[in-house]
């Protein structure tokens, strides 16, 4: 009897092994057609994690063999509970139903229910912590044309269509409010042609209905009301499109819509639980009516459960549209929480200034890690591109830090394509050669070139860049080397070092480009670029004081000396439009030039940027752009000694915000003034110069915190002040609530903006101009009317065009 003891004791313990072996559930979700449902949710009891149907409606769930019970539910269907086990060995297929029935209910007193809740869910619902598994993809749909050597370049081509960046990341997130949050990289993997960065830091966490209004502060200055919030039922018409019960819950879906274009609202439909008032799933956009900038649309997708009687959200879904002259694609972000939990909001809640981190040692390439991880299956293309065009290499280690690719050199495509080198910690970047041609009246033709060299290690980053240049006409050669250690990666410092014998502007910002002072020098007779020569040597310092607080210094010695115009050529004429190469100030410059002198020159900025936040990629801190207030402060002073000759001290402060103004668009703000403390002596050089326009080309302003500190019609050097100066820029965008009045403009997406630009420099007369246009033109172009009215008797409209548009990521990245 022992002996079959033993046996029947071996048999039971061999079933439990079995039985706790893991097992999965496999099958597919469909509708009442038979048609598949992708993005179905698939949750196992007593198992965090939830699982989705792919695109096919396929699901694989690891679960154990114990009793569980299975809920399926999906965005618009009702929800199924299952108790298991099933068969395991079998294939489940499970259909869900929409059951959306046809009882009536009052969708406005929903709403207003769900508004008067609304703040209470605001302060339990917005907040939380969790694990994320986010998809990102930048796919190219539709490229209209082809042109030589440009496309696949400069353009895209025919052959960058389909999906030009995948990534994949597993990440701690911890969210309290748009200023306070954190996203810490499990694990991180990208392919593709084009590393895209990733811009949504807030807007991928926060566009909740539960506040009042709602912002993309990566792509608008604007904001959204929301159809839950205090003027939701001023601003939306609401429509009942049904009921269905998820469990014993039931639910109502409401669409929303605006009720006039071009306000500050969305489009969609929301679906809240009876009693709570609660999201169960909402689905909207912003788009045409709202003009966003750049973009066509933001479509966003949120879905939420009662799991085990406590709600939370379990998927994000967000779509930009993007159509230019006919390109098209879009950017869209999928993100998957488990371990999810709700928080009250707390405001005292400061998690720091850093938003993002990612080492190097996430950055990981092991299916295994990412298959036990990903809720659900990875599509057929999107691991072709993971495979065959893997950008792990390019992200990982201190090389993630330089974001290029070496490519073949091919010494002819020099001639209209650049050549990017970088092998092992060495990056440098040949321009194409049509970058080298120029013209102005004192070099005449003249050719350019400078080559950016980078070292990269692990503590430090080295950059040197030297520049050569060749007039004709003055038949001398100039360089110029610069040099820069950056180090203390964690929080940068620079130190720099320049040195050179070089021709510059007057204006240090350099009010004219060189592109368009050749056009109007040869084609049109006009010499506008006025230059210096100086032999100088500069050594610089910068650093991030605090989070937000910017210090940067430098002090410089000069020779400087005038030079004169050398050619009178054009295309057209003989030149005799062509003013002095000086410009004239009284007693200090005229057509003959100034004296030759030596400088001895420091400078230094504070600047303080509210809310700064912050990125770590691979050990190196990576400032965000952001929308907030700055505030800065320069000083300027020229040091008198036994080898200098200038003598004076200058300092101006300042101000650049925005403001939202609802339905009636946002605004633009810049506000500075200065002046010299002291002038015993100096040269128009050391003047306070501001940026004028006298070209038809609206050059961008040459200060990347504020996009309106310029001029339409200011002479570039008629307002230059050696005394004191104010100066104010304001510039009001309409967005949609002009221009989608009307019909026929409506879906062109255009912007209507207008403003005004004010300097006094308490010795000319007070200059005033206002200016009207129109901006998103092909989502690329600006055009503006200004008109400077200081002068009452000689009011002259002029007509401006811009580029608004940025295309060189694509050209300095595209593998």
């Amino acid at each position: 009897m022992r002996p079959k003891l033993y046996l029947l004791i071996l048999f039971f313990a061999l079933s439990n092994i079995a039985l706790a072996q893991p097992k999965s559930i496999y099958g597919s979700v469909r509708d009442k057609d038979g048609e598949p449902i992708s993005q179905a949710l698939l949750w196992v009891s007593d198992m965090d994690t939830i699982f989705y149907s792919d695109n096919n409606g396929d699901f694989n769930i690891p679960i154990l063999s114990h009793k569980h019970y299975l809920k399926v539910t999906a965005p618009e269907f009702s929800s199924k509970r299952i108790v298991l086990p099933y068969n395991h060995n079998q294939p489940l297929l499970i259909y869900l139903e929409q059951n959306i029935t046809d009882e009536y209910f009052n969708p406005y007193e929903v709403v207003r229910l769900a508004k008067n809740k609304r703040a209470e869910n605001e302060e339990k619902y917005t907040a939380y912590t969790g694990t994320a598994f986010k998809s990102t993809t930048a796919n190219l749909f539709n490229v209209p044309f082809q042109i030589p050597i440009a496309s696949g370049f400069i353009l895209p081509g025919k052959g960058d269509t389909g999906i030009m960046f995948y990534s994949e990341q597993i990440s701690k997130h911890n969210f309290q409010n748009e200023y306070s949050f954190s996203d810490s990289v499990i694990a991180y993997r990208a392919g593709g042609n084009l590393p895209v960065p990733n811009f949504n830091y807030v807007s991928d966490k926060d566009l909740s209905l539960y506040h009042n209004q709602l912002s993309l502060p990566e792509l608008d200055y604007r904001k959204y009301f929301s159809p839950l919030g205090d003027r939701g039922l001023r601003y939306y018409k609401f429509s009942a499109k049904g009921t269905y019960m998820d469990g014993n819950r039931k639910v109502f879906r409401i669409s929303f819509e605006p009720k006039k274009y071009g306000s500050a609202t969305l489009k969609g439909y929301m679906e809240l639980y009876d009693s709570t008032y609660t999201l169960a799933f909402a689905k909207f956009s912003f788009d045409n009516a709202h003009h966003l900038k750049s973009l066509d649309s933001v479509a966003v997708e949120q879905f939420f459960v009662y799991q085990n009687d406590e709600y939370r959200q379990v998927h994000n879904h967000l779509t930009h549209y993007l159509h230019i002259t006919g390109f098209s694609g879009n950017y869209e972000s999928n993100t998957y929480f488990s371990d999810y939990e709700y928080q009250n909001s707390n405001p005292e809640i400061k998690l720091g200034t850093e938003v993002y981190h990612l080492d190097s040692l996430a950055i990981n390439g092991d299916s295994n890690i990412w298959k036990n991880h990903a809720p659900k299956p990875i599509s057929t293309q999107a691991e072709r591109v993971l495979t065959s065009e893997n950008l792990n290499k390019i992200f990982r280690g201190k090389y993630a830090r330089n974001l290029h690719f070496h490519t073949e050199f091919k010494p002819f495509q020099l001639l209209y394509k650049r050549y990017i080198y970088r092998e092992d910690d060495l990056y440098f970047n040949l321009s194409p050669l049509y970058y080298m041609p120029g013209f102005n009246t004192v070099e005449g033709a003249y050719l350019t070139y400078k080559v950016p060299i980078k070292v990269y290690k692990p503590n430090t980053e080295w950059s040197l860049t030297p520049m050569v240049r060749y007039g004709f006409a003055d038949n001398e050669f100039k360089s110029r080397m610069t040099a820069e250690l950056t180090y203390d990666l964690k929080n940068p410092k620079k130190v720099s070092l320049e040195v050179g014998h070089v021709f510059d502007q007057f204006n240090e910002e350099d009010p004219i480009s060189p592109f368009i002072n050749t056009y109007y020098s040869l084609v049109l007779g006009k010499n506008y670029m006025k230059l210096y020569g100086k032999d100088y040597i500069r050594a610089g310092y910068q650093l991030e004081i605090v989070n937000g607080l910017e210090f940067q210094s430098s002090l410089e010695y000069g020779n400087r000396f005038a030079v004169y115009n050398n050619t009178d050529y054009t295309f057209f004429g003989d030149g005799s439009n062509f003013t002095p190469n000086n410009p004239t100030a009284d007693d200090v410059i005229d057509e003959n030039g100034f004296k030759e002198h030596h400088a001895l020159t420091f400078r230094t900025q504070l600047a303080y940027q509210f809310h700064q936040r912050y990125k770590t990629i691979n050990g190196k801190k990576v400032a965000l752009q952001m929308n907030t207030p700055r505030v800065y402060l320069n000083y300027r002073q020229g040091i008198k000694s036994s080898f200098s000759d200038t003598r004076f001290a200058f300092a101006s402060a300042g101000i650049s915000f925005n403001t939202d103004l609802g339905n009636a668009g946002h605004t633009k703000w810049d506000f500075s003034a200065g002046g010299f403390m002291d002038n015993k002596y100096m040269e128009f050089i050391d003047y306070q110069h501001f940026n004028g326009t006298q070209t038809f080309y609206l050059q961008q302003s040459a200060y990347s915190y504020s996009s309106i500190k310029r001029f339409s019609t200011l002479g570039y050097y008629s307002y230059s002040t050696d005394q004191a100066f104010i100066e104010a820029h304001v510039e009001h965008h309409f967005d949609g609530a002009l221009l989608s009045k009307i019909s026929f403009l409506r879906n062109t997406g255009i912007h209507a903006f207008g403003g005004a630009n004010y300097l006094n420099n308490f010795s000319d007369p007070q200059f005033l101009e206002v200016v009207f246009g129109i901006d998103n033109i092909m989502d690329i172009l600006k055009i503006e009317i200004a008109s400077s009215i200081h002068n009452i008797n000689d009011v002259r409209p002029t007509i401006l065009v811009g580029i608004d548009f940025n295309y060189l990521y694509y050209v300095r990245n595209k593998r």
